[in-house]
């Protein structure tokens, strides 16, 4: 595979993390890590922007975890958490 990046949208961490967990210890090998790049949830149109601190833990989380990067599907919140996106991708 070149890249592999799953839709691991969750609206909390523990919910994150159980299937990030799930997925790195179980269904991946270690080498393949840093080609796995999570789709994260930013926003659910008007009513739901994701909060940047939980932004910050799943990147972190991925961080811990060995893998590449995120995808964000959405670019209404890419744009709402541009600042946050300018500390977590220096």
């Amino acid at each position: 595979m070149d890249t592999l990046s799953p839709q691991m949208y969750r609206y909390d961490m523990a919910g994150y993390r159980q299937v990030l967990h799930q997925m790195t210890r179980e269904q991946l090998c270690p080498e393949d890590k840093g080609r796995v790049f999570p789709g994260l949830l930013l926003a659910l149109g008007r009513e739901y922007v994701a909060p940047a601190a939980l932004l910050r833990q799943m990147v972190e989380e991925n961080r811990r975890e060995g893998l590449g990067g995120e995808v964000y599907f959405h670019s209404e919140g890419v744009m709402k958490r541009r600042a946050l996106f300018k500390q977590v991708y220096r």
